[in-house]
């Protein structure tokens, strides 16, 4: 007996629930403190770009020039801020809204191509994917390569199958706006990703008559049109941004397994081919439930050339392939990079599961596609809210500086205080202190000493394992008001509010960094006593 797609889950139960999964995902965007580095880095550009009104060179700090990726995503932040206010809720909005317009593509699309059921389960299984709806909330910049990639690819897809003439050209300037999109949410990459399937479609499908019909000329000044003038003017504002941001960035970084010119971090190595491990976990449950099919039914090879030999689904199956074939040749990779591929596997996976609905069999898929789909749906949803309230807000303990800012914030009575990290500033710290951190690379003793002599009342954070390494006179003129994480909060002594005959130790063995210093004992002074031959 034929099985029915009425056994799966009714379309308003599936709206529903990517509904309420959606919303679950929205209200807990400011449940815990933004992570370094990756959040605190980004938030704090975003900010950047709003307190200094430089919205063409993305800056990591006042005149830091941030040069590692595009300004897309920091322009959404941005303009968030504006909207909003400076928050966690805030930074992290334009990474929902995107992911969110994103499913909302991907529905059209998927209803353009078969029907209604099959764009509300592609939805469901790409809402529900791990690395989807993690990220469907944290501040980075591959939302925004997902969003102008599924832009692009759709763009060109629903081109290809528009029956008219008018409609296949609009849809072919979406996929040029995609595309130059794409190359400013993250360069290079992005056109790769958007070409490679394009690429491999026309060559696998012999549809050369097809792609030439489409604007060409006109399209690609588009891209051009929206991609280059910011290239242009930020090279003209930040000399030395192109040449590393092109050959460093866009080149060394995926040929070069030991790249050492990396300015904001370290290359993330790994075998050649982790990719395809790093998908199986970012798919997940869906890629689960996709590998027991593959097992218990041998004849889903048979699907797979039905999709490949459909000029269709073929286009879905390269967008699939190209993201994980072109980073399995690359050594410094980051599991973030399989979600460009995660809108078409949804609509693979969902058109298999129709393909099995309409046939006689009655196997393990249709099984779980019948019973389960709504219970494999939650889980994702279920373990990330669970973490966001009891999990992610501990690591926030070691890996945010939230609640050192809002201490120094707290307890700041000096407008011109500064919060000075005496090694390299996690940047969630500026943020959270309002752009008033500053760090001072490889704890210089003569900066930490030049601070002490000035007339504000600064706040030091020391990392626990960096405090013997402090200048004894920095101990001795400060006084411990908290430890946070692996840092310690110390505030510099007010010389105003001291009497005038403290003598500074002339050692650091005359100091004893565990003894509290009363302000009624003694005053600082700044200069080293002098020596036996002076």
């Amino acid at each position: 007996m034929k099985t029915q797609f009425s056994r799966y889950p009714a379309p308003a139960f599936i709206l529903g629930l990517v509904a309420m999964i959606l919303l679950a995902r929205l209200l807990v965007l400011g449940a815990f403190p933004l992570m370094d580095p990756t959040e605190g880095r980004y938030a704090e550009i975003g900010r950047e770009m709003v307190t200094t009104g430089n919205w063409v060179v993305p800056q990591i700090e006042e005149e830091v020039p941030f040069w590692g990726k595009p300004p897309l995503m920091f322009w959404f932040m941005a303009a968030s801020y504006s909207l909003m206010g400076f928050s966690e809720y805030s930074a992290r909005f334009p990474s929902f809204f995107l992911s969110c317009f994103t499913l909302v593509m991907v529905y059209f699309l998927a209803r353009r191509i078969l029907n209604a059921s099959f764009a509300l389960m592609s939805v469901l299984f790409l809402s529900t994917m791990a690395l989807f709806y993690s990220y469907a909330g944290y501040v980075a910049v591959d939302t925004a390569l997902l969003f102008t990639v599924t832009l692009a690819l759709s763009g060109m897809l629903c081109a290809l199958i528009s029956e008219s003439k008018s409609g296949r050209r609009w849809w072919s300037y979406v996929f040029f706006l995609g595309l130059g999109l794409s190359l400013l949410a993250k360069g290079l990459v992005g056109a790769v990703l958007i070409m490679g399937p394009v690429i491999l479609w026309i060559w696998w499908n012999r549809e050369w008559r097809t792609i030439r019909s489409l604007p060409w000329f006109t399209g690609l000044l588009l891209t051009l049109l929206v991609a280059v003038p910011w290239h242009i003017v930020c090279e003209m504002k930040s000399p030395g941004f192109l040449d590393y941001y092109i050959i460093g960035e866009h080149w060394k970084r995926f040929t070069v397994s030991d790249w050492e010119g990396d300015r904001y971090g370290s290359p993330h190595q790994f075998p050649r081919g982790t990719i395809l491990l790093f998908f199986l976990i970012t798919a997940l449950p869906w890629s689960l439930v996709f590998l027991v099919t593959l097992i218990q039914r041998p004849p889903i090879r048979e699907i797979s050339k039905g999709l490949l030999g459909d000029r269709v689904f073929s286009f879905l199956v390269f967008w699939f392939l190209v993201p994980l074939l072109f980073f399995t040749i690359s050594k410094n990779i980051m599991f973030t990079y399989t979600l460009p591929c995660l809108p078409a596997f949804a609509m693979l996976l969902a058109r298999v599961f129709l393909i099995e609905a309409e046939t006689e069999h009655q196997d393990h898929l249709t099984t779980v596609s019948s019973n389960l789909i709504g219970g494999l749906a939650l889980i994702v949803p279920t373990i990330f809210l669970l973490a966001a309230y009891f999990v992610i807000p501990l690591l926030g303990e070691s890996r945010s500086q939230k609640e050192l800012a809002a201490q120094f914030m707290n307890l700041d009575f000096d407008s011109d205080a500064a919060l000075i990290y005496t090694d390299r500033m996690p940047l969630s710290g500026d943020f959270y202190a309002g752009g008033r951190a500053i760090d001072i690379p490889d704890e210089n003793p003569d900066t930490i000493l030049s601070h002490l002599k000035d007339v504000d009342q600064d706040y030091f954070a020391i990392e626990v394992d960096d405090l013997e390494s402090f200048p004894f006179e920095g101990l001795a003129l400060t006084t411990e008001v908290g430890r946070f994480g692996d840092y310690i909060l110390r505030r510099e002594f007010d010389p105003s509010d001291l009497p005038l005959k403290f003598v500074l130790p002339a050692t650091p063995e005359e100091y004893d960094p565990n003894r509290e210093i009363s302000t009624m004992e003694t005053a600082p002074r700044l200069d080293p006593p002098p020596t036996n031959g002076s």
